[in-house]
């Protein structure tokens, strides 16, 4: 069937768009002619969160949240062998029919009719998200003006100038509500979100969550910056990654390099923060009897917010180790989450971090001093030493 003529698009540009649909649909939703199958090795992994936020189809890229491992989904055509008319598929016992909710509930793998094709769903597993990026060469070369690179660093640019503008005025429900409009309207006018209306009202929830006061029903600038933050990162990428979903042949590499470039961002303003806590001028580097109740209370909410939120970003390989040394080390681990974080970090670092008071535990003591060691050595150190280690994967410069 040929593509209908549309209002205001090119000939060329429709048949585009017709080729990538139907592509489109065998690689992701395969018709009823064609079965789909999966290693029952494999089948775990179709329990694993995708890395793609609301992203639920089981041809999409998971990651281990136990270890941060990544696995990249690819179809291959399966090995069939025949002995006459007969086709049969070569060990079918080692495998599992992942059936399209219209399909009988027939089983298709030892009575292969007519030539309905076989595919198979196969999992590439990686040990750390530049290695995933990497195994996307074949995706990349044709992106080589880095064009996901370069909307998704806009992205984050733009955010940071807008956090900056309105954290330096008065906070109230009008500049919220123009901020998520200006953030609906960019994430627009970029053709990285359609629908419009329902960003801003998604937007304008997730900035009022956040808006949070301190015990005096102050706004605390700083701790704002962190909230705001992780609220439009977190709103923004719902938006964001419908669209890099929807590009059919640089998908995965889209989705890989937003949570790369989101993570590195998180971790780069993260140590930010924490320096300038730290730093002269900072809570931290006052004297204990010089700072209040009221601003200790201030200070341990802004340090536990800073830990989720490197508990959110932080969650795959090469990133999740320093990530979780990080927020640990701020905030504590609780003992049900110890074995499964040593096996993360290793036991010298868990063994350290289990031993000793959170930074949260120090500031509320008053131990001002070892609070500020602690940041610099066991959260700011491991995550410049990730980020320094990681720099360049070579794609988003050419």
């Amino acid at each position: 069937m040929a593509p209908r003529a549309e209002k205001g698009i090119t000939v060329g540009e429709q048949g585009r768009r017709w080729v990538e649909s139907k592509i489109g649909r065998l690689l992701l939703q395969p018709p009823e002619r064609i079965i789909r199958i999966i290693p029952k090795a494999d089948e775990e992994i179709l329990h694993f969160p995708p890395l793609a936020k609301g992203d639920e189809r089981p041809y999409t890229i998971r990651f281990n949240p136990s270890n941060g491992r990544i696995y990249v989904p690819t179809w291959k055509e399966a090995t069939l062998r025949q002995e006459g008319d007969q086709r049969f598929l070569a060990n079918p016992e080692r495998y599992t029919q992942l059936r399209h909710p219209r399909e009988h509930q027939l089983d298709l793998l030892t009575n292969l009719r007519g030539r309905r094709k076989v595919v198979a769903l196969i999992h590439e597993e990686t040990d750390n998200l530049e290695a995933a990026i990497r195994q996307q060469e074949h995706i990349m070369e044709n992106y080589r003006e880095g064009k996901e690179a370069t909307q998704v660093r806009q992205i984050m640019n733009w955010l940071e100038f807008q956090l900056q503008a309105i954290l330096g005025g008065k906070i109230n429900r009008d500049r919220l509500d123009g901020l998520a409009e200006a953030t609906a309207k960019f994430l627009e006018e970029s053709g990285l979100s359609k629908a419009k209306v329902k960003a801003k009202e998604r937007i304008s929830v997730a900035l009022t969550k956040a808006a949070q006061v301190d015990a005096l029903g102050r706004i605390n600038p700083l701790l704002m910056g962190v909230e705001f933050r992780s609220a439009l990162l977190n709103a923004v990428e719902r938006e964001v990654m419908p669209a890099l979903v929807d590009r059919k042949f640089a998908g995965f590499f889209g989705i890989l390099l937003m949570d790369r470039i989101v993570t590195r961002e998180t971790m780069q303003r993260t140590v930010e923060d924490l320096r300038g806590i730290t730093q002269e001028g900072g809570v931290l580097s006052k004297e204990p009897t010089e700072v209040s109740i009221i601003e200790k209370e201030g200070l341990k909410m802004i340090l536990e917010k800073t830990a989720n939120s490197l508990g959110i970003r932080g969650r795959v390989l090469p990133y999740l180790p320093s990530a979780r040394v990080a927020g640990i080390n701020l905030k504590g681990c609780r003992p049900h989450l110890q074995e499964n974080n040593r096996a993360i970090m290793g036991d010298e670092l868990a063994d350290t971090l289990f031993k000793n008071k959170p930074v949260i535990q120090l500031v509320g003591e008053g131990d001002f001093n070892t609070a500020r060691e602690r940041i610099d050595l066991l959260s700011c150190a491991p995550l410049r030493t990730v980020l320094d280690a990681n720099k360049e994967i070579g794609i988003e410069n050419r």
